[in-house]
């Protein structure tokens, strides 16, 4: 059990390092990078569904 703890902790702290070292290497702000990188993961699956959605619409005809 312990050991999934640690999985878990070195995941966020992955991710978290990639946009420290993204917001560090522009000068942007850690805060605002972190939730438009959060952002962007969420919104992800939509803008390939609607992609998809969009193109099988308009091949389709």
């Amino acid at each position: 059990m312990r050991s999934s703890s640690v999985h878990s902790s070195n995941r966020d702290s992955m991710i978290c390092g990639v946009v420290a070292n993204i917001s560090s290497r522009f000068g942007w702000s850690l805060f605002w990078t972190r939730i438009i990188s959060a952002v962007f993961i969420i919104l992800n699956p939509v803008f390939g569904l609607l992609t998809y959605f969009l193109l099988a619409w308009i091949l389709s005809k």
